[in-house]
């Protein structure tokens, strides 16, 4: 299995032949994680000259996509250019079971007819999940969410907060959650553990405002992991969460987004 370029960046295009091991699964599944990352949503290409899947790689494959279907509305276009005929059919069972996703399958013979149907753009983004909140005091740094985070979120917090600990020795964070929202569990493993190692050692503490009930025993049950302080607050509490971060809203101008914009 090996990469093919000539396709927009959201597009994660790859060629095989013969039997796909674990490894090379491995190489196809890492550039879907990284572009994920980078783009709203994204569509796959493949090129598949023969198949052959080892029973290892084909449990991978399962686990990969069990992993996937939380976040399957991030797929947006599939193509499979063979002339092994069962793929073709395999793909239009796909493209009925998995209705947030097209898929479709080409023959050889219109592999650039299919290269130009999947390189098509997806719709606008969905709006921006994640914006900052202006505060009172540059030591208190502090975030609405309103809708799905991902990993190129956390990248920005982070970035937002080592900017803080360079005028200040210890920052406290606000995390306002304000609507229906999706976490990806790695990303939700990122926001509680790896929020840069070195953004840990300057936080002092952590309040998460509102969101699920989950979440506030989540935030109960990983609060002795850390040095710093994290408490959860009910959204009747948010005034007392401020006083406790030590800081206030200062909501009156507009919020400035802190997502990155489409790479695309």
């Amino acid at each position: 299995m090996k990469p093919l370029s000539g396709l927009p960046d959201h597009v994660v295009a790859m060629k095989t032949s013969g039997r796909i091991s674990g490894s090379e699964l491995d190489i196809a599944t890492d550039r879907i994680d990284a572009a994920l990352r980078h783009h709203d949503r994204i569509s796959l290409y493949f090129e598949i000259d023969s198949l052959e899947v080892t029973p290892k790689a084909l449990l991978k494959d399962l686990r990969y996509g069990l992993k996937q279907l939380t976040q399957l509305d991030r797929f947006y276009r599939a193509v499979i250019v063979t002339d092994q005929s069962w793929v073709h059919t395999a793909a239009e069972w796909e493209d009925r079971l998995l209705p947030s996703i097209t898929v479709r399958a080409f023959p050889e013979n219109e592999k650039e007819e299919a290269r130009e149907w999947v390189a098509k753009a997806p719709p606008e983004p969905r709006p921006k999940g994640l914006e900052e909140i202006p505060t009172s005091t540059s030591h208190v740094v502090a975030f609405r969410l309103k809708g799905t985070i991902t990993g190129a979120d956390i990248d920005v917090v982070a970035d937002r907060l080592e900017t803080a600990y360079q005028a200040h020795d210890h920052v406290n964070l606000l995390l306002r959650v304000e609507s229906a929202y999706q976490f990806q569990f790695d990303v939700l493993r990122e926001a509680l553990f790896d929020l840069k190692a070195e953004a840990v050692r300057h936080l002092e503490r952590y309040a998460v405002v509102g969101g699920p009930k989950w979440l506030a025993g989540l935030v109960e049950a990983v609060n002795p992991l850390f040095r710093l302080e994290i408490s959860h607050f009910h959204p009747e509490e948010e005034q007392k969460a401020w006083a406790w971060i030590g800081a206030q809203s200062k909501e009156g101008s507009e919020p400035s987004r802190v997502s990155p914009e489409p790479s695309e």
